[in-house]
């Protein structure tokens, strides 16, 4: 996927939104572990990787042997068995050891949908990529509480479409107003559309589609695909 997205040697890439974040950010420092030395982490808190997805992975002092060569995972603390990432201005000092640097820069408390508060998404100034993930798991879904981290601040947004299901309008009005790239005007900016796949894949794809045209002129690129199956397009 490192060619759909136009990554580059020395690009910082902050991943964000909802469904698939960490995956994502696993597979394509996989991939450019194939080209470079690799660095991961993140802004917020993840689950603890597994030994196979990292060379090495320091948390403060310490120092945890992994079986993956060229990714190198960074966190402050584990805590209720996640990951704690690290400021801004470590990652600023440790960029210039990586070829590549790769950071989950948001939350959505495993929910399929989330709003964000004016903190988030937490992306350092210096990421000159931003990819947000939406997973097309969420067509029909309901549009209540249960599924919807955030909710009080989603509700007040997207009064018109609480309690319905997640549509295609829908859909084009969460990329249209959602926090995905923050505040950040100068990076090369994706929509990645995941969950392109299943029994529904047809009809994912069509809506995809559609999303794509109408956000064609944009500065951001959308990208659909699926993680499971490692495709994008």
């Amino acid at each position: 996927m490192v060619e759909e997205f136009n990554i580059e040697k020395k690009d910082i890439i902050t991943i964000t939104g909802v469904g698939g974040k960490t995956t994502l950010m696993f597979l394509l420092s996989g991939e450019l572990s194939k080209l470079g030395k690799v660095m991961v982490t993140t802004t917020t808190k993840i689950y603890i990787p597994e030994k196979s997805q990292f060379e090495k992975m320091y948390i403060s002092d310490e120092e945890i042997t992994g079986e993956n060569k060229n990714i190198f995972v960074f966190g402050k603390e584990i805590k209720d068995k996640k990951l704690i990432g690290i400021g801004y201005h470590e990652i600023e000092k440790l960029k210039k050891n990586f070829d590549y640097i790769l950071i989950e820069g948001d939350g959505s408390k495993e929910k399929l949908l989330k709003e964000w508060n004016e903190l988030e998404p937490c992306i350092p100034n210096f990421s000159n990529v931003i990819i947000g993930v939406i997973n097309l798991d969420v067509i029909e879904l309901d549009l209540i509480e249960e599924n919807i981290h955030r909710f009080e601040l989603f509700k007040e947004k997207y009064t018109d479409y609480i309690n319905k299901k997640v549509s295609f309008d829908f859909l084009k009005e969460y990329i249209k107003n959602g926090k995905f790239f923050g505040e950040n005007k100068t990076a090369k900016k994706y929509i990645f559309l995941n969950g392109v796949d299943g029994e529904k894949k047809s009809e994912k794809e069509k809506i995809a589609k559609g999303l794509q045209e109408i956000f064609k002129n944009e500065d951001f690129k959308i990208i659909y695909g699926s993680l499971k199956n490692y495709t994008a397009y």
